[in-house]
């Protein structure tokens, strides 16, 4: 259902505690940036949309999990999501950032490499 792993194991953080979790605890946790976490959160967003479930952030608190109704959270909690181990470590997104420099005939964008391997700007410079 999730993209890549992280976003799983984001989820997975969040419905089990279920409460107010910290952009630092989250970052800290998942040993990310706080714009990707917040880039995570918007495609985690995405991906929960047809379940009518959204990860929203309290000011001073943290990000949380919301739901429609108790059904569509225990629903949540029940499923297993396919977990894709692609581009889950820095090891392999330097591996696929170095075989897309290689093996390019055109020119990349520091942007465009971000978007590809789920990672800021910051990160890939």
């Amino acid at each position: 259902m999730f993209p890549y792993t992280r976003l799983h194991e984001l989820f997975n953080y969040l419905t089990v505690n279920k409460c107010y979790c910290s952009s630092d605890t989250l970052a800290k946790q998942l040993k990310i940036s706080q714009r990707t976490l917040r880039n995570d959160i918007h495609v985690l967003n995405e991906s929960l949309s047809p379940y009518h479930a959204k990860i929203k952030m309290k000011r001073g608190q943290g990000y949380y999990l919301v739901t429609e109704k108790e059904e569509d959270y225990l629903y949540l909690k029940s499923l297993t999501f396919e977990k894709d181990d692609t581009l889950d470590s820095a090891d392999k997104r330097i591996n696929h950032i170095l075989i897309k420099l290689l093996y390019s005939n055109n020119y990349l964008t520091q942007d465009d490499l971000a978007d590809e391997v789920f990672v800021s700007i910051i990160t890939i410079i």
